[in-house]
């Protein structure tokens, strides 16, 4: 356990919370300046890792499986976090925000042993996609760019989300709520269903590779666009669900890929291939 010690300055816990909790303070952006010291985590689901940020410049950063090693490991990330803080020549209490998403990991409940007065949270929403673009654009090159994020669900329930960047600055112009669809969820269902992944942990449940491998094996029928189709953001159908509960037991508990098994994962790969080609 990460001991914050008894002289410890005022830290800025910055997390994706879906709603304020434990009655702390909600402040805006604006209260942090450009030369604070900040850890950040991904501190819950697969590949959990520490970065640590010094003004406006990232000085470490480090993923828990180099340590645990545990491919892909979802255990909170405390032997990622202090190498950050050697590797940087800093401690907890140069630190002046902790930063970490929305979903706590049961040790990150520990940083909310501070006391209401020594610590201040901000309620940020809409970080996900954001943070998926912004790694790729501000990375690029480009001045100018168009942002497609496409995953499973981010915040604000988006699943996917295009933006537009320019010099530097990113703005949303659209996005289509999960509930409508998201081409991440039933690509991990469908995985499920015919046993390339699994529920076990977040790590185990990536199967989508193997499913996308098997599909190059099959042809998808003829009446593909009925299982699911995105013509624009605006323009949706999604019967996945009912197809994907209709392939038959014993097919999907083969161990060797039977022809319902290869062309339902030419259909679902199909469904995904025009649905994004039209969104783009």
């Amino acid at each position: 356990m990460i001991n914050s010690g008894k002289n410890k300055k005022n830290i800025a816990l910055i997390s994706l919370l879906p709603e304020e909790k434990h009655g702390v303070k909600k402040l805006s952006a604006s209260d942090f300046g450009a030369g604070d010291n900040i850890l950040a985590l991904n501190a819950i689901k697969a590949d959990t890792s520490a970065t640590i940020i010094k003004g406006g410049e990232i000085v470490s950063c480090v993923q828990e499986e180099r340590f645990n090693r545990q491919k892909r490991t979802d255990d909170f990330p405390r032997l990622a976090i202090k190498f950050c803080l050697a590797e940087s020549a800093m401690c907890w209490k140069d630190l002046d925000i902790v930063f970490w998403q929305k979903t706590y990991h049961p040790e990150a409940l520990y940083y909310l042993q501070f006391k209401k007065n020594q610590m201040k949270i901000i309620k940020a929403n809409g970080f996900h996609h954001l943070a998926h673009g912004g790694s790729s654009f501000r990375l690029s090159g480009f001045k100018k760019a168009n942002i497609l994020v496409i995953d499973a669900k981010g915040d604000d329930n988006d699943s996917i989300t295009f933006f537009i960047g320019n010099d530097g600055k990113i703005r949303k112009r659209w996005r289509v709520d999960c509930n409508k669809i998201s081409l991440g969820d039933i690509y991990e269902r469908a995985a499920l269903k015919i046993g390339l992944a699994s529920n076990a942990s977040f790590a185990a449940r990536h199967g989508q590779g193997k499913m996308m491998a098997l599909s190059a094996y099959g042809k998808p029928s003829s009446n593909y666009k009925d299982i699911f189709y995105i013509k624009d953001h605006k323009n949706v159908v999604d019967n996945s669900r009912e197809y994907i509960s209709s392939i038959s037991r014993k097919a999907s508990k083969r161990k060797i890929p039977h022809v319902e098994v290869i062309t339902f994962t030419a259909n679902i790969q199909k469904c995904l291939e025009d649905s994004v080609i039209n969104l783009i």
